[in-house]
């Protein structure tokens, strides 16, 4: 029996819905052939509309006619873009995708969105719109059983060639590379194909890039389609190749379509790996830990009688973990002692937004947009230079760390204290368990929180390399080895980091020894930390920034090279070395500056920061000509002039001379914030990756959008980083205290004050001695 036949009214709303969606202009379907009239006559379709549309029922196969006729552009496209054709030797991909299309014309619900689900031709093309993705959860919801619903057809394809009844939807996104052909049109079907990529169809590898996914998605033309799960990436590839020819030839177009397979979803559960369940139970016992911990704690404050077992080793391992503690440590804006810091706390703070900032703009730029054509406008407008040339604030971490280091080994080396080992073993025990537990946390449990088009693409990537190569994170060299399979991007700061404070002894320690020596030492090291970027960026022919007017070729050397090596990222860190000891060798003294001196001093130190990000705006015009010798200038000082400038800042706010803007930086509510810094480091790239490989459609995007998103992710990333914070990286920095004596400081010191005064001298009198 035939199935029923659909309403009137539904078959022209359908046809007018496919009509005025479909990807290619045709003919009009004002008539077709009743499917009651014997004699075929043609005869408009009404549709009368009495109240609510009836509901289809799933089991509603549509009409055994043909309701769009196989002449028509859209069943014609149709058929050729899904692996339908003998070119395709997969029998089960080929009869299936035979079926779609023979359902799609009969208009049968699955098939429609199956049809519904792939990319159509967007508007704003011009503008930048060029990658169409379709519908990615319509296509993963289908579920198709031809068994009972395609008839004689199905039947006798499967007597022939026997394959499975059953097949799901399976999302698929193919790239296009489009080249125009030499022709009368070639012009201007190059200036349209330059307007569409934003002139940089040449300047992206789309294809076989290596690296980190860093670099501008400008040029990337995609396509999505969804096709039955029996179908390959490589069966896609063909068709979607044969479809696009027919189409290109006329317009003197080439176009190569390439189809990862990583580019493909179906609906499937992830297969979960042992190293998952490690995981999950290693962190079922921490917070099981923390609960235990948290109730100890509690328990404690409330019984007063209970308050001594605080001081036993046991009690206080076991208490590090208590989350009330934490986080009343965390929150803590008692005023510092004197002498320290305080505007460091701003400066940092401050400088882990810029950070957010540079990663979600790299992010944010190469998920699809209507209007992409105004990142090109935006590097027109000097006031979006913090934005594009925003790569100085790691600069700014080098010179703190640096700084942070070489005053506190300097008075440890005063005091008797310095012992090498311990400092380099303390160090890696404070900066290696939240690292490890997020490294953990990019291995195994990321790819489950969520799906989408580019999922595949930055979720599962990372989670790839991150088994393969976790080690040489947690041995920090992965800024040189492995950087085309770099596990969280942002890492190679810690790497390199770390490198620098295993090599800061050898110019610390002549400093405090031989001041003069070592200070001609470290002078040395300065000119050669700033001749190695300009060899190299001379050598390689290489940008002096991150420039999207430059290849990703270049792009991904100069990140190779320069950034991300250690060797020529030094010369910050030199400059932290040297005002950390300079401020060491003055922290008794009271530094006298007149105030025409202070005053010269701030003007030429915002005048360095204003040249070093505005200056180079012409640079990075996108039509600005290269010049290796202007690069390579700037490559090598613009880092130097930044740590200096940001150094006398620090240098002012220290010693009585910031004035407002220490008063700013040294507020007591970026105390808190300050401390969460490291985590907001190392959590801010998973949610921003994590919103970037969700997005399902092109949006139009605005300094509001892009705030909006912005304040968004810093919630989230707030929220992570106070966890990581309180569960892991504070209970272990207690415990690295503990284990290094730091923890009996305070009864050290009482023991001390003691035994002075029982010999007849003051507390004051021994540190002089000790000076």
């Amino acid at each position: 029996m035939a199935p029923p036949r659909p309403p009137p009214f539904l078959l022209s709303t359908a046809l007018l819905l496919l009509v005025t969606a479909s990807p290619l202009s045709g003919p009009g379907l004002a008539s077709f052939p009743d499917a009651d009239d014997s004699k075929g006559s043609s005869r408009p379709v009404r549709a009368t509309l009495s109240g609510p549309p009836p509901r289809i029922d799933d089991n509603w196969y549509g009409s055994e006619k043909t309701l769009v006729p196989e002449d028509y552009p859209m069943a014609e496209w149709t058929s050729k873009v899904v692996p339908a054709t003998a070119s395709v030797k997969n029998d089960a991909c080929r009869i299936h995708s035979r079926a779609f299309v023979r359902e799609f014309r009969r208009l049968t619900p699955w098939a429609l969105r199956m049809w519904d689900a792939s990319a159509k031709i967007p508007s704003g093309i011009l503008e930048g719109n060029i990658r169409s993705l379709g519908h990615f959860d319509e296509c993963l919801k289908l579920k198709v059983d031809l068994q009972g619903s395609s008839g004689d057809e199905w039947r006798h394809e499967v007597t022939s060639s026997p394959v499975p009844s059953r097949f799901s939807g399976k999302y698929c996104i193919s790239t296009l590379d489009i080249e125009a052909k030499t022709s009368p049109n070639q012009k201007i079907l190059d200036y349209l194909l330059d307007t569409m990529t934003l002139n940089r169809r040449h300047l992206e590898s789309i294809h076989n890039q290596t690296g980190p996914d860093l670099y501008p998605s400008f040029s990337l033309i995609e396509w999505a389609v969804c096709i039955p799960s029996s179908c390959t990436a490589q069966d896609l590839e063909i068709s979607m190749q044969e479809a696009v020819d027919s189409l290109a030839e006329p317009f003197s177009l080439k176009v190569k379509v390439r189809v990862d397979p990583a580019a493909c979803h179906v609906d499937e559960p992830r297969k979960v790996h042992e190293l998952d369940y490690f995981v999950i139970a290693a962190f079922g016992f921490f917070l099981a830990l923390m609960v235990a911990s948290s109730a100890y704690d509690l328990f404690l404050r409330y019984k007063t009688e209970e308050k001594s077992k605080r001081d036993g080793v046991v009690s206080k391992v076991l208490l590090a973990f208590s989350a009330p503690a934490n986080w009343e440590r965390l929150v803590n804006t008692e005023e510092a002692p004197p002498g320290s810091l305080e505007c460091i706390d701003g400066i940092r703070f401050l400088s882990t937004l810029w950070v957010v900032v540079t990663h979600k703009v790299l992010t944010f730029s190469q998920e699809p947009w209507v209007n992409k054509t105004v990142l090109i406008v935006s590097l027109t407008h000097w006031t979006k230079m913090p934005l594009v040339n925003s790569m100085l604030n790691v600069d700014t971490f080098f010179l703190v760390s640096a700084l942070l280091k070489s005053y506190h080994f300097m008075k440890e080396l005063d005091d008797g204290k310095f012992n090498i080992l311990s400092s380099y073993a303390q160090r890696y025990l404070r900066l290696t368990p939240a690292y490890g537990v997020v490294l953990a946390f990019y291995t195994t449990l990321l790819v489950f929180l969520g799906r989408g088009p580019a999922w595949n693409r930055y979720i599962e990537t990372t989670v790839d390399n991150c088994r393969e190569l976790w080690f040489l994170n947690l041995l920090y060299v992965n800024n040189y080895i492995g950087y085309d399979n770099m596990c969280l991007v942002q890492s190679w700061y810690l790497a390199a980091d770390m490198q620098m404070c295993l090599l800061s002894p050898l110019l610390i320690y002549p400093l405090w020894r031989w001041p003069r020596k070592g200070a001609a030492l470290l002078i040395l090291a300065t000119a050669i930390s700033v001749a190695l970027p300009f060899a190299t960026t001379y050598a390689y022919q290489l940008p002096g920034f991150y420039h999207v007017g430059t290849s990703n070729a270049a792009l991904n050397a100069y990140m190779q090279y320069v950034y991300m090596a250690t060797h020529n990222r030094m010369a910050p860190y030199l400059v932290g070395l040297a005002l950390g000891c300079l401020l060491h060798k003055l922290r008794m003294v009271k530094v006298k500056i007149n105030q025409v001196s202070a005053g010269v001093a701030w003007v030429a130190c915002f005048v360095v920061l204003y040249a070093v990000i505005f200056g180079p705006y012409d640079m990075f015009q996108f039509n600005h000509p290269y010049d290796v010798m202007e690069a390579s200038f700037f490559g090598a000082f613009h880092r130097f002039a930044w740590a200096i400038a940001v150094g006398w800042l620090i240098f002012a706010c220290s010693n009585g001379y910031g004035g407002f803007i220490n008063q700013l930086l040294s507020a007591k509510f970026f105390k808190p914030l300050s401390r969460l810094s490291y985590c907001i480091f190392l959590t801010h790239v998973a949610v921003l990756l994590f919103g970037a490989s969700r997005s399902r459609t092109a949006i139009f995007v605005d300094e509001y959008v892009l705030f909006h998103d912005y304040a968004g992710d810093i919630f989230i990333t707030l929220i992570a980083s106070v966890i990581l914070h309180i569960c892991f990286e504070a209970p272990f920095l207690i415990l690295v205290k503990l284990l290094f004596g730091k923890g009996r400081s305070a009864r050290k010191a009482a023991v001390a004050s003691e035994e002075s005064g029982r010999r007849g001298g003051s507390q004051t009198e021994t540190e002089k001695v000790r000076r």
